[in-house]
């Protein structure tokens, strides 16, 4: 709320709309992202034994798939930025 307001103050009514369509943007990728993962290592990590370096090795793997995964997202965000644009029909959104 706080956001939308300086937003609209300093920018107007116009950047307020990019904005929120960007902040829902993110959260639904960044859900498509994550697929879960957080919550299965969560899961696997405490159900494993006191070993510090299986702990250490699962949380590396799941790292390194939510950063795969991130990435992949974010650079089909990017591709479709355009398709996306017109879709909303916000010209300067992309």
């Amino acid at each position: 709320m706080v956001a939308s307001g300086l937003l609209a103050y300093r920018f107007g009514a116009d950047h307020v709309g990019q904005f929120n369509q960007l902040v829902m943007l993110h959260l639904v990728a960044g859900q498509l992202a994550a697929m879960g993962i957080h919550l299965s290592c969560l899961h696997y990590l405490s159900a494993t034994s006191l070993d510090s370096s299986r702990r250490a090795h699962g949380a590396r793997v799941a790292l390194g798939a939510v950063t795969l995964i991130g990435t992949a997202t974010g650079l089909v965000l990017a591709a479709l930025a355009p398709v996306i644009e017109r879709s909303f029909d916000s010209p300067d959104l992309a």
